[in-house]
């Protein structure tokens, strides 16, 4: 049984986005490896945010493959690719820049 995650969408897109990016880290990676299967329980309320991020992600490597659109994603595990990407500032007010240089993968 694949590790499952169980997440409001109704909050911040923030906790999805962060988990999205732990989550390769958290399961054994390779062909045939394990993937972390993250739910959301209802609406999703950031979808532009979070498919930003599933894209980047795609783009470094990770296998996410999306099961039920953005509402039922699993997250393959470390990709063999590496790369130093720039953050945007997220939705909700806080406008500052956000720290550059976000390492994704290993």
């Amino acid at each position: 049984m694949r590790p499952q995650v169980y997440l409001s969408g109704k909050v911040s897109s923030q906790y999805l986005t962060a988990l999205l990016m732990a989550a390769p880290l958290a399961v054994p990676g390779g062909a045939g490896g394990d993937a972390l299967e993250i739910i959301i329980k209802d609406e999703l309320v950031s979808q532009p945010y979070v498919d930003m991020t599933v894209k980047l992600m795609e783009r470094f490597g990770v296998k996410v493959e999306r099961l039920d659109g953005l509402q039922h994603l699993r997250v393959g595990g470390v990709c063999s690719t590496c790369g130093w990407v720039g953050c945007a500032a997220p939705a909700g007010g806080f406008q500052k820049e956000m720290p550059r240089g976000l390492r994704v993968g290993g």
